[in-house]
């Protein structure tokens, strides 16, 4: 273990000095942090409690770049609070369009109900959430604040099984992972497929199902030409989407039971075992979908016990490109595929639904009123209503 101590104002790691010359706060660095246990730092704290506010913060970039008197430390950091040890998380909100008390509140309590999985998971608890969009309470100084943000702290009380200060730092920056992937671009198909990607699927868990974002439980039947064109439907109707969009393959869902409607992720825990390769996926898709897709991406991502998860990114793809159709049709009361037709479909928030041949013939008469006239016709005040109520098999 590395010895921590303080002596004459200044803090020492082993032999070097940690203190930041701004706010007095020990600095760690990263790599320390699997060699200080938290008894040890708790211990420490306690004992200067009379006479400072001790706390500590902790610096993510190389070692070799390291500088207490010019580092900029991290979102998680350590305090003592009522005797114990407490893992203190910032992180920025966006202001809400309505500034008022009902706003702020509504969107705080989304991010606590958010996080509330991961602090459950981890065993943790929360002991405090504060927030101060009009003041500064929570420190002079706000790096981690983008513009358009105020500032919040989330306090954790150390799960009883961990031993490590690297433990609580990883508690914390799993929770700052998650509330920037939701607040911060947010949540976007690119933030949530890089934490995929990243291995952090237990991110995911209380997102909700979008019209960006799709989760299933099974594979896509890897022999069955129905299965191809049901998963041919779905990636089309998200070429079709104004941001693309992402299918995780090995996730569940709530399946709707939460009273505001909508599917929120529960778990991602990967399938037993991966039937169909991506690139047979990839060949089917480019049988089956007119025009060619650009930058779709099927990947096998490691997920909790080295189980897989199949992650479908399909970026947004180009206007001048659509709609994309699907070589196939199936009837509306049986699974019969007709080779000789062909689907379009979009996303209407969390599904998949049809377009019907109303919508269709529009847009083929908007076109050819551009190419004869160059004059578009008025389109219908609610281009959606045409969609098929139908949802496309899920």
């Amino acid at each position: 273990m590395l010895p921590l101590t303080f002596d004459g104002g200044l803090w020492y790691v082993g032999d070097y000095s940690r203190r930041s010359p701004d706010t007095g706060v020990l600095i760690l660095h990263l790599g320390e942090l699997a060699d200080i246990t938290i008894s040890q730092l708790e211990s420490l704290f306690e004992q200067m409690a009379q006479r400072h506010e001790p706390s500590a913060g902790v610096y993510t970039g190389k070692l070799s770049d390291f500088d207490p008197e010019l580092v900029g430390v991290s979102q998680v950091g350590f305090m003592l609070r009522n005797g114990r040890l407490t893992v203190a998380v910032d992180f920025g909100l966006p202001w809400p369009d309505d500034e008022c008390d009902r706003a702020f509140e509504d969107q705080e309590t989304v991010v606590q109900k958010l996080i509330a999985p991961l602090v459950l998971r981890s065993a943790s608890v929360v002991l405090q959430f504060i927030s101060a969009p009009y003041s500064y309470e929570l420190g002079l100084d706000h790096p981690h604040l983008d513009p358009g943000q105020y500032p919040c702290r989330v306090l954790l009380e150390p799960p009883v099984g961990a031993l490590t200060i690297r433990d609580l730092y990883d508690i914390g920056d799993d929770l700052v992972r998650l509330v920037d992937a939701f607040f911060g671009d947010s949540p976007t198909r690119g933030s949530v497929a890089d934490l995929i990607r990243a291995g952090r699927t237990d991110l995911l868990i209380g997102l909700r199902e979008s019209s960006w974002l799709d989760v299933k439980e099974q594979e896509y039947g890897p022999n069955d030409p129905l299965e191809s064109y049901k998963m041919a439907v779905e990636v089309a109707a998200f070429c079709n989407a104004t941001d693309g969009g992402i299918i995780v393959i090995g996730g569940t869902t709530d399946r709707g039971a939460n009273k505001n409607g909508g599917e929120i992720i529960t778990a991602v825990d990967g399938l037993r075992e991966v039937r169909k390769k991506p690139r047979a996926y990839m060949a089917s898709l480019r049988d089956l979908i007119f025009p060619p897709l650009a930058d779709i991406s099927i990947e096998v991502v490691e997920g909790p016990s080295n189980r897989p998860i199949i992650l479908v990114d399909i970026p947004p793809q180009p206007d001048e490109q659509k709609p994309f159709l699907v070589r196939r049709a199936i009837g509306l009361n049986d699974d019969k595929m007709d080779s000789k037709g062909f689907t379009i479909a979009q996303r209407r928030g969390e599904d998949t639904v049809y377009v019907d041949a109303a919508s269709l013939h529009a847009q083929i008469a908007a076109g050819r009123a551009l190419l004869s006239r160059g004059v578009i016709p008025d389109p219908d005040p609610d281009p959606a209503s045409n969609a098929s109520e139908r949802s496309a098999d899920r």
